[in-house]
């Protein structure tokens, strides 16, 4: 039994170096990337105006890792052996740790000033780690006669059984825009202002930065992200919202706050050897694997989660404001930098509380039970 604790500091990460200002965040979400008419593109806010983003490689990441590592072997008379080793640990990140070429990613720092803002469980966390082996013989039963001690002799059965955690997991909301299906028709076009002068403007990203793959939405509180989950449902919609989300910040949806599918497996085999002659042999052999036919899913394919471009939010957009109308007809106004607080989403299909039904379903990834039978003579 013992405790292993690790720090890691100047590790491989990534940011955009040409990030916009925390000021300009309201604004930099209805701005688009390029200038479309009289309204300017995103870059007028960003430090260098003439150039995007610009993905910066750098060491500036941080880690910390703590475990209660216990092994347990022993060997019996007949040569027997089991081992068991259980792991109860976290690891904890402002970056994705599970990639180090230096690519632009979700892993990405959110916001260059505040980087603690990335804290979180890593995606290489498993809090729970067990996995247990045997190699166990059956008596020989030398005092039987040749046929029995032949038949039910001598016999070997072998388990590796394995159950983990899920590793943990982020939920990013890639991209945004207004809806219109409820808008106020007296509503006044929706203008931004630079300070200087007006222009058309429209609802583009969710915090303003510049760098949409790495936003995340607000945590329902009280609400887990795998809870009331079954089957190949992982992850829990209602656990996270864009309603009271003010546009041109961060989300508190923390880095690593789902934990993905756990894994269990169990592989089983039964042999049996004879020895026909001196130096000829014959072994059979029967493998279960996946014995208990346990269903496992494949985290990295939860929709709306893990590493790749993944969308929380599949609505057709959001108001911001208060309701003007009633609740059996309600008419919102649109969002805008200084009306930046969401209040409801647009009209939706098949939603729960604005995130798809099948947000958070994972693809199968262990076959069945299977079963192979073999012999084996050598000589």
């Amino acid at each position: 039994m013992g405790y292993v604790g690790n720090a890691g500091i100047h590790q491989t990460s990534t940011y955009d170096i040409n990030q916009v200002p925390e000021s300009g965040f309201a604004l930099g979400a209805f701005l688009p990337g390029s200038p479309s008419g009289a309204t300017p593109s995103i870059n007028t806010l960003r430090p260098a105006s003439n150039f995007g983003a610009i993905n910066y490689f750098s060491r500036d990441g941080h880690s910390s890792y703590h475990a209660l590592q216990v092994m347990f072997r022993t060997k019996l008379k007949n040569f027997s052996t089991i081992q068991a080793a259980y792991t109860w640990s976290h690891t904890i990140a402002d970056i994705e740790e599970d990639a180090a070429n230096g690519g632009a990613s979700q892993g990405s720092f959110t916001d260059i000033q505040s980087l603690g803002l990335d804290r979180g469980n890593a995606t290489i966390n498993r809090p729970n780690i067990f996995v247990m082996n045997e190699v166990f013989f059956l008596p020989k039963l030398g005092g039987q006669n040749a046929i029995v001690k032949g038949i039910a002799g001598g016999w070997e059965v072998n388990t590796i059984f394995t159950a983990e955690n899920g590793n943990s997991m982020s939920v990013y909301q890639n991209g945004l825009s207004a809806a219109t299906a409820l808008l106020d028709p007296t509503a006044p076009v929706n203008n931004c202002t630079d300070g200087i002068t007006s222009f058309p403007c429209a609802l583009g990203s969710l915090s303003g930065t510049g760098y949409n793959n790495n936003n995340r939405p607000n945590v329902v509180p009280g609400v887990g992200c795998n809870s009331d989950v079954h089957g190949a449902q992982q992850m829990n919609p209602n656990a996270f919202t864009l309603i009271g989300y003010a546009i041109g910040t961060v989300g508190n949806a923390p880095r690593g706050i789902c934990q993905g599918p756990h894994y269990v497996n169990a592989d089983f085999g039964i042999y049996k050897n004879w020895s026909i002659k001196e130096k000829i042999n014959l072994r059979f052999s029967m493998d279960f694997f996946n014995a208990f036919n346990h269903t496992n899913f494949d985290a990295n394919g939860v929709q709306g989660v893990g590493n790749q471009s993944g969308t929380f939010y599949n609505g057709s957009g959001v108001y911001c404001g208060a309701n003007t109308g009633t609740v059996a007809a309600p008419i919102y106004q649109p969002c805008t930098p200084t009306n930046n607080v969401i209040s409801a989403y647009g009209t939706t299909s098949a939603t729960r509380g604005g995130a798809s039904n099948t947000w958070g379903i994972a693809n199968q990834i262990k076959p069945p039970r299977e079963l192979q039978f073999g012999l084996k003579l050598t000589f």
